[in-house]
Formats: C-alpha cells, structure tokens, sequence
C-alpha cells in the first residue's frame, strides 16, 4: 500500500510536467523571413560596390518611415550582386510600403504583400507578392531590383 501511495504521489507531481509537452516542443517554430534584394541593370548586372560603381553598398537603405530595415549586406559571389537583407514591419493590412532610398537624388517605392500566418505552434508572415514603383517583380529568392541605364 505504501508503494502503490508513493507511486501515485510521483505521478501527480510529474503529470504538469508531461502535460506541458506540445507538438510545437518538437518542432522549430516558423518566423518571418527577411527580404533580401539586389540592384542591378537591365542586362541583369550589379549596380553596388565599394569601388566605381553607380551606388555604394553604405548608401543603400530600405526605409519604413526613418527606420532603415536593413539588417545586413554582403556580396554574393555565386549571384555577383551584392545581397541586402532586410525585416521591415508587417502590419494588419497585408501591404507595406517602403522608401528605397539609393542616394539624395534616387528613391524608389517598394512594396510588400504578405499574409498572417497563426497556429499553435506559430506566429509570423509569408510573403506573397512584391512591387518595385508599381510593378510587379517576381521573388527567386533575391529580389532584383531592375535600374534603367
């Protein structure tokens, strides 16, 4: 008898401790992918670099009001771009814009359309649609950003 009260007493303590386990504790959970984009020219050629080149990497800014949402930038070599990756807000409403600010005398709008994505496991947003000055641009990945010679 006092086994079967011992056993019973390890079971109601370790019953919260079992309960707590969810499927989501064995999952990763799903956060909001960055935007990464690059600049090139019409012939599909990097526009950004440290040397001699249309933009400077420094210069490049994604903005949501002040907020530059750039978090990091680097230079691919298999893509030969530079990669700027960046988290801007998301909000209720599905649609973002933000200014794509190259230099003083070159801004362009970008625009980003995503869904809320929410289950027990998980909480963020997927992108599903892209616009660089109104035009539709497609996501392989690294979003091109198209500048005219």
């Amino acid at each position: 008898m006092k086994k079967v009260r011992q056993q019973l007493i390890c079971i109601v303590l370790l019953l919260p401790f079992i309960q707590s386990c969810t499927d989501c504790d064995t999952v990763d959970q799903a956060i909001t992918a960055p935007v990464r984009f690059a600049i090139v020219n019409e012939k599909g050629e990097n526009l950004v670099s440290d040397q001699n080149a249309r933009y400077h990497p420094d210069s490049i800014k994604l903005l949501a009001g002040k907020e530059n949402t750039i978090q990091s930038k680097a230079y691919n070599s298999v893509l030969n771009v530079y990669v700027f990756e960046a988290y801007p807000p998301n909000n209720a409403s599905g649609r973002t814009d933000l200014i794509l600010y190259f230099n003083q005398l070159d801004t362009d709008t970008l625009t980003t359309f995503y869904t809320h994505q929410k289950n027990d496991c998980s909480n963020y947003y997927s992108y599903n649609g892209f616009t660089h000055n109104n035009k539709e641009i497609e996501n392989q990945g690294v979003i091109r950003i198209v500048k005219p010679n």
